[in-house]
C-alpha cells in the first residue's frame, strides 16, 4: 500500500480503517519515498479495525499529526516506541485492543485525550499524572483493581488526582511549584499601577502604610489559591483601613484602592470553566469518532447518539453560564 506523491503533499486526513492492514504494511506506506511529503501535511490518521499487533515505528515521522486512532486492533504493548517524538499529538485512542502495558505514553508533550478502554491493563501507571495537558482519560473495561469504580465514575480529574497521590516522593507533576497563582500576579500588577501622590513619597510613615496594605492584600489573595499563603512581617502592625486610601493629585477626595480579591476569584473561576469546556469538547470528539464506526449495532449507535446529545446540551448550558454564545 502506498500514497501517491501528488496527493500526499496536501493530505491532512487519512482514514484506512477496516482494511486488514498489518504493522509492516503501515511502515511500508510511510517508507522513505513517501515520508517527506506526507509528514508535512497529515493531521489525522485513522487505523481503526485493522490487524496491527504493534505501533508502526514510522508513525514517529508524522510530525504534524495531532490525532491518532488505533482502536479495534491487536496491539499488546506500547513499549519500544518513542512517544516523546510525537510533538503535536493531542488525541490518542487505543481502546478495544489487547494492551497489557503503556510504556512511556505519558511522555507525549501535548496529550489532551487518551482512550484506553476495553484492554487487558492490570495496572495503571501513576506517571499518567505527569501529563499536564491531559483533560480526558478513559479507562473503563480493564481488569485493573487499583482505581475503584467510584473514582472512575467521578471523571478524569478524580482519576488524575488519585494517580498524582501515588507518584514517588521525588517525582512531582510539572505544574506543582512552577505555576504562580494568577491571584498573586494580578494583585502585584494592580498595586504597581496604583496612583501615588508625589508630594507624599518622601514621608516614611506613608510608605510604611502602603507597604503594609500591599502585604495584607497578598495575604488575602494567597488564601484563596491552592498554594501556601505568603508570610508577612510580624513586626509591622496592620494599618487602619481608613488610612490606606490614596489621595489623587487632581482631587482632594480620597481614592479607594482596587479590590484585587475579586480579580483573583474571576481568574480562578475562569480556569475551572476552561477545564470543564475542554473536557466536554474532548468527550464530544470521542463520541463522534465512535459513531464513525460502521460495525456498531443499532442499540449501541442509539446509545452513543443519546450520550452525544446530552454532552452537547451540557456544553451549551455551560457556555451560557459563562456568558459565551453556544
Amino acid at each position: 500500500m502506498s500514497v501517491r506523491s501528488d496527493v500526499s503533499s496536501s493530505l491532512e486526513h487519512l482514514r484506512v480503517g477496516k482494511n486488514s492492514l498489518t504493522t509492516d504494511a503501515i511502515d511500508a506506506m510511510l517508507a522513505a519515498g513517501d515520508r517527506a511529503s506526507i509528514c508535512r501535511s497529515l493531521k489525522e490518521l485513522d487505523l481503526r479495525n485493522n490487524i496491527l499487533t504493534d505501533i508502526p515505528q514510522n508513525l514517529q515521522y508524522l510530525q504534524t499529526m495531532d490525532t491518532l486512532l488505533l482502536s479495534f486492533n491487536r496491539i499488546r504493548a506500547l513499549d519500544r516506541y518513542p512517544w516523546s517524538a510525537m510533538c503535536q499529538l493531542s488525541v490518542l485512542s487505543i481502546s478495544d485492543n489487547r494492551l497489557e502495558s503503556l510504556g512511556t505514553v505519558h511522555q507525549i508533550p501535548k496529550l489532551t485525550s487518551l482512550s484506553l478502554e476495553n484492554n487487558e491493563l492490570r495496572q495503571i501507571p501513576a506517571e499518567l499524572a505527569l501529563c499536564e495537558n491531559l483533560r480526558a482519560l478513559y479507562l473503563a473495561g480493564n481488569p485493573q483493581r487499583g482505581i475503584r469504580a467510584h473514582i472512575l465514575n467521578n471523571g478524569t480529574e478524580a482519576v488524575l488526582k488519585y494517580l498524582r497521590n501515588r507518584l514517588p516522593p521525588d517525582v512531582l507533576p510539572p505544574t506543582i511549584g512552577q505555576r504562580i497563582p494568577k491571584s498573586v500576579k494580578d494583585t502585584k500588577s494592580s498595586s504597581d499601577m496604583q496612583p501615588l501622590n508625589q508630594d507624599n513619597q518622601g514621608l516614611p510613615h506613608q510608605r510604611a502604610t502602603t507597604t503594609t496594605f500591599e502585604s495584607k492584600r497578598l495575604r488575602v489573595d494567597a488564601s484563596t489559591s491552592p498554594f501556601k499563603p505568603m508570610e508577612t512581617n510580624p513586626k509591622v502592625k496592620p494599618a487602619n483601613p481608613s488610612s490606606t486610601s490614596v489621595t489623587s493629585p487632581f482631587t482632594k477626595q480620597p481614592v479607594p484602592p482596587p479590590a484585587p480579591s475579586a480579580v483573583a476569584v474571576v481568574a480562578a473561576s475562569s480556569e475551572s470553566e476552561d477545564e470543564v469546556l475542554t473536557e466536554l469538547n474532548a468527550k464530544i470528539v470521542k463520541l463522534e469518532q465512535q459513531l464513525d464506526d460502521f460495525a456498531l449495532s443499532a442499540a449501541k449507535r442509539f446509545a452513543l447518539k443519546k450520550e452525544l446529545a446530552m454532552t452537547r446540551s451540557l456544553k451549551i448550558r455551560h457556555l451560557r453560564q459563562i456568558g459565551q454564545k453556544p
